[in-house]
């Protein structure tokens, strides 16, 4: 390390020398590496707004630092040849020199300006081919629901590298389960007939489903695919069955989310592969593949990677791991959790200057490279560049001749001279960082105002605003065919501004305006492009001209997105709702509930036929599974009518149970139907099942049932409503159980009794279909069917017919498990309440996925003759109705339960503990309890902001600690505050030394002294808030502290995980290392989200939190999130702190 220490002492003697500025002022190289670091942090995340201001401020300094650093040296490395040997793996050495710059050295022109220039035209609309793949994933999906298939994007549609030019690449996997996936595969690669088959079995559903224009298969190609161009105007090609480019995709995604410059890099390499002409797979050269391995191999073999490695790190990224853990994350249905720390700090400026020089330096005919930032020696010189991926057991590059290609691509960067060195490094970090505010914020000029963000109440004249749109004039005659032959499309204003239109009346009579996007038509370039394209169906003789007409935007020409997006706080979001009729139900999240009144009101004025916007209750525990429903606006008029399948169901949906979204699951049973069909419907509901099938199927008979009295009476409404005859289905009102053992079974001899003495034996034989759909409960009504004909003779009966059970159930796991898991559990479930010796079960299908962990299934089966005429089995004690939507309990009766687990008198077993809880306290009554705590929140943790800019975050977070009762407070400046008067005494003190924004520049921390320029130059270090009322609307106060290292939290059950979400969202989460909670009943397993933010976190202790139910899955998940910090989380033996058994027992 001497030649770097070296360097650094060099750089720093010359600019002391060139420049009288007291030392003291002076940022070292380091700490203005570390300010562009932070400015593109800044720039990518939170504070764009402020963009402009870092950039100036880091001007004057990027100035002197480039004027010294031109005559030292650049940094330089010679390669080490490897090893001989082609399975040896070594890594590049480098050396660092310190002599000055020769005239005669080439310097490196990084193309800055026009590389700025197709960065911004590469990544301008992006969001615009994100949304087009997102339809035609969207559109296969639905041609492949009724089976096991799964579609699997890969390449840049799965691994956040999106650009205009990306199409969709899918992987189509015939099922999820190990080993009939090996069975496909092993027949695809070896049997061609079998392989061609299926192919073109593939493309005919396809084609029968208008995705697109579907080409022939590519049977012969290296890769088997088909190709669509579909209706989204995106190419799609389908691979099958591969898994390998499903893992190496979640690799690259993994590096993309570990740092930022990962992507940038990769953007600027694919640029100017582009501008060398080589790349373009679809003729024999590059694809980004390579371009991505190239880049995330440079990041790892730096001596200071920007890298680590990553498939070490992450075990997710394991080949033993199974491929199903993938394929949920890529297809939306999971996440994973990246650690991202690195020690590598450069700017991108500079690390696009060493990774010109590495791979200038590097002979590909010789040398090959991995993944994992190792190089190795060829077996034998070839043309063809050598990468070595862990997920592929052959070469990943064919491209003829790549050696030399990329020879010519970096030495030719490498020599150019339009820019200087380091003149070019800050140009590029500058414009970098104007170019992600420019692509990343969310300001547009087609938004609603700034000030109805925190809008309380709807005020509609509040959204009107101004707008200057580009318009061209033409003839309305040319109307058509404008924009039948003409592609505006992406330039237009599109339909999300009605009643406001593409083309409108101009003031001319017989003119028409074209109107257009005003983010999108802005620069010269693109709209002499326009006048172009449209010159060319018009002819050149039209005169088009651009104008500006000003339009005044007012609610009503906002959609529903985006007046949500300007009225709730940043990093809030809603858009899901549900609709039955006239009357839309919708869920919230903690965040957004006190803004449902709001919501609801803009659902009201802008969802056509809205007259009703209810809250339903979040859990579904009564036994006729209705709603418990809170009206938010419009009329209090729960009768509603819908129609599905062609149908109409009319219902009072306050006292019944519909749910929408299993339209696809109700024709799905029903068309399983025929006309000798016997249907029972056990929990008909209001009919969704039944009333399809006897208009549709005309089964030989129909019996439906419903414990719910509304139920049955609107199943009789609707039947006359689809005027089916009333003898058509026989309806009853009675529990399920005595259904299937008194009805089913007396209305099943009877039919079979007749059928015996009838004469017409050619008639087809009759099946028996059961449905029951009470997903919470209904696998309890299976022991019913055991025995159900026992007590008949079977002489009796002459034809035993096929009985099919159709039982919907929930399949629930407390954590992470494989996709398959699900499957096996519905099964066992079954397998359970029947006890047969072999599984009755041969069908399960998958009906939707209720949460993360919880899946709802229809499990079909076959009962036997045997099975139905057996020996009953004793009646089981009930066990209690399960939800119907994962959710967490009402806080009253956690606190119910919590006052139990610690009264003296009970003995408990809390989900988090392995023994029984030896109560030794006593809580308040609830209602006390909450009457305490509403006092704290009103009293002691309101936010006061005008407190805060007045004597900055970290004062203002001290009196808020004392006044809610804190043990001790730690300052920087060694001062430990335990009480009230100490607080009251030390702020004037603190507040009398200069603020920070007087003092030299020693932190780098420019955004902190922005921000607050009244705040002392001290902070809070420890926080010790032990006992004390500090409540979640609190923790706001924490959230802009400098640099908080220690907290503890014990005994503080005012708080929960919105407290949390505060330390996570703010400057903690980079500064907090020790944090400690124990004894709240209020942390539950959704906190580890928030905790796994704290990526400084060293140590955490947690302890008797009854509501955390997976102590262990709990556990580790921060160990995986933040593998340095030490996670302790003993279970509970007695009341304390819990460190002490814990070092006794060495339970950790």
């Amino acid at each position: 390390n001497l030649p770097v220490l070296a360097f650094f002492v060099v750089s720093f003697a010359y600019y002391v020398s060139c420049y009288n500025v007291p030392p003291t002022g002076i940022p070292a190289v380091s700490e203005v590496d570390t300010m562009i670091r932070q400015c593109f942090q800044t720039a990518c995340k939170e504070w764009m707004a402020e963009c402009h201001w870092y950039c100036d401020s880091i001007k004057g300094a990027m100035a002197r630092k480039i004027s010294f650093l031109k005559i030292i040296q650049r940094r330089s490395f010679s390669l080490n040849s490897p090893s001989t040997s082609s399975s040896a793996v070594s890594y590049i050495d480098y050396s660092f020199s310190n002599e000055r710059i020769k005239s005669s050295l080439p310097k490196i022109d990084y193309n800055c300006h026009d590389f700025i220039k197709n960065l911004n035209k590469d990544l301008r609309n992006v969001h615009i081919v994100k949304n087009k793949i997102q339809f035609a994933r969207s559109d296969l999906h639905n041609c492949f629901k009724a089976s096991d298939i799964r579609l699997v994007p890969i390449g840049s549609a799965a691994n956040l590298l999106l650009s205009n030019s990306s199409d969709l690449d899918l992987v189509l996997l015939p099922s999820t389960n190990l080993k009939n996936w090996k069975d496909f595969m092993k027949n695809f690669s070896e049997k061609e007939h079998f392989r061609d088959e299926y192919m073109r079995r593939t493309r005919k559903q396809l084609i029968s489903q208008k995705v697109g224009k579907v080409e022939l298969p590519f049977f012969k190609a290296k890769i088997p695919i088909i190709r669509i161009w579909s209706k989204r105007k995106i190419q799609v090609d389908i691979q099958f069955g591969n898994i390998e480019p499903i893992r190496s995709s979640l690799f690259v995604r993994t590096c993309v989310e570990f740092d930022e410059r990962v992507g940038l890099l990769a953007h600027w390499l694919t640029n100017k592969f582009q501008e060398a002409n080589i790349l373009d797979s679809k003729i024999g050269l590059f694809s980004k593949y390579h371009v991505n391995a190239l880049v995330i191999h440079f990041l790892q073999a730096m001596p200071y990677p920007v890298l680590p490695d990553i498939i070490q790190l992450s075990p997710w990224l394991s080949k033993e791991n199974d491929w199903n853990n993938a394929v949920k994350v890529l297809t939306r249905q999971g996440s994973l959790y990246v650690p991202s720390e690195t020690t590598n700090e450069q700017s991108v400026g500079e690390l696009v200057v060493q990774l010109i020089d590495y791979y200038s330096q590097i002979d590909f005919q010789r040398i090959g490279i991995d993944t994992r930032g190792g190089v190795f020696a060829k077996s034998q010189q070839n043309d063809f560049l050598d990468i070595s991926d862990e997920y592929f057991s052959g070469p990943t590059c064919r491209v003829t001749d790549a050696p030399r290609k990329l020879q010519k691509l970096f030495s030719k960067l490498r020599t150019m001279t339009k820019e200087d060195y380091f003149e070019g490094v800050f140009h590029l970090c500058y414009n970098f960082m104007l170019i992600l505010k420019r692509l990343m914020s969310t300001m547009s000029l087609l938004q609603p105002p700034k000030a109805v963000r925190g809008m309380e109440k709807l005020e509609k004249d509040a959204f009107r605003v101004a707008v200057d749109f580009p318009v061209i004039e033409i003839e309305a005659r040319d109307t058509g065919i404008v924009t039948r032959r003409v592609r505006l499309e992406p330039y237009l204003i599109g339909h999300k501004l009605k009643p406001l239109k593409n083309t409108i009346d101009s003031e001319k009579e017989g003119k028409k305006y074209l109107v257009f996007h005003p983010d999108k038509v802005q620069e010269d370039e693109t709209k002499q492009k326009i006048v172009e394209m449209m010159k060319r169906e018009l002819g050149d003789e039209k005169t088009l001209k651009w104008e500006t007409l000003s339009k005044d935007l007012t609610f009503e020409n906002w959609d529903t997105k985006s007046i949500f997006k300007a009225v709730l706080p940043e990093g809030i979001e809603y858009s899901s709702y549900t609709q039955t009729g006239h009357i839309i139900h919708c869920n919230f999240a903690d965040e957004v509930l006190p803004f449902r009144h709001l919501i609801a009101e803009v659902l009201l004025n802008k969802v056509s036929n809205c007259k009703t916007v209810v809250q339903k209750g979040n859990i579904i525990t009564n036994v006729y599974r209705n709603l418990d429903l809170e009206l938010l606006a419009g009329e209090e008029n729960y009768v509603t009518e819908i129609k599905e399948t062609g149908l109409r169901f009319k219902m009072d949906f306050s006292k019944v149970y519909w749910n929408s979204r299993l339209s696809h699951e109700h024709e799905r049973v029903s068309g399983l139907f025929n006309n000798q069909s016997i249907v029972y419907d056990a929990c008909c509901g209001i009919g969704p099942f039944v009333l399809p099938a006897t208009l549709k199927k005309k089964p030989r008979r129909v019996m439906a049932n419903d414990l719910n009295p509304e139920s049955v009476k609107w199943l009789k409404v609707n039947v006359g409503l689809n005027k089916i005859k009333e003898d058509r289905i026989e309806i009853h009102n009675t529990d399920a159980k005595l259904f299937i053992k008194e009805k089913i079974a007396n209305d099943v001899i009877r039919l079979m009794k007749e059928e015996s003495t009838s004469e017409a034996e050619e008639k087809p034989e009759s099946q028996i279909h059961v449905v029951m759909n009470l997903p919470a409960y209904a696998v309890n009504f299976l022991p019913a069917f055991r025995g159900v004909l026992r007590g008949f003779e079977s002489k009796e009966i002459s034809r035993k017919w096929k009985w099919n059970v159709y039982c919907y159930l929930f399949a629930k796991s407390h954590v992470d498990v494989p996709d398959d898991w699900y499957e096996g559990e519905a099964r066992r479930m079954c397998d359970e309440k029947t006890k047969w010796e072999t599984s009755l079960v041969v069908k399960c299908h998958n009906v939707r996925t209720v949460s993360s962990r919880k899946e709802m299934f229809c499990a079909q089966l076959e009962l036997p003759y045997e099975f139905l005429i057996a020996e009953p089995l004793p009646e089981e004690p009930e066990a209690p109705l399960e939800p119907e939507e994962e959710a967490v309990e009402p806080r009253c009766k956690k606190m119910k339960m919590f006052a139990r687990c610690l009264s003296p008198r009970l003995t408990t077993t809390m989900p988090c503990c392995s023994q029984a809880i030896r109560g030794n306290a006593t809580l308040p009554s609830i209602n006390l309890y909450s009457f305490r705590r509403r006092i704290a929140e009103k009293l002691s943790n309101k936010y006061n902001e005008a407190r805060v800019h007045e004597i900055g975050p970290d004062l203002a977070c001290l009196e808020w600690l004392m006044e809610c009762g804190s043990t001790s407070v730690r300052m920087s400046d060694g001062q430990t505050i335990t009480r009230q008067r100490e607080m009251r005494e030390y702020i004037p003190h603190a507040l009398a030394e200069n603020p920070s924004s007087d003092r030299p520049l020693q932190t780098g921390d420019i955004s902190y002294e922005k921000q607050w320029p009244n705040a002392p130059y001290t902070w809070i270090v420890d926080v010790d808030a032990s006992d004390s009322a500090i409540a979640n609307e609190g923790f706001t106060y924490l959230r802009d502290v400098r640099r908080i290292e220690k907290l503890k939290l014990n005994f503080c059950d005012y708080f929960g995980d919105e407290g949390l979400k505060f330390l996570a969202q703010g400057r903690p989460a980079q500064t907090l290392t020790d944090l400690e909670i124990v004894l709240n009943p209020c942390i539950t397993d959704g906190s580890v989200y928030w905790l796994l933010k704290l990526k400084a976190l060293r140590r955490a202790h947690f302890y008797f939190l009854p509501y955390v139910a997976h102590r262990q899955g709990f556990i580790r998940q921060l160990k995986i999130a933040l593998p340095r910090c030490n996670v302790t989380f003993p279970e509970v033996d007695t009341i304390g702190f819990g460190y002490e058994d814990a070092k006794k027992t060495k339970r950790k």
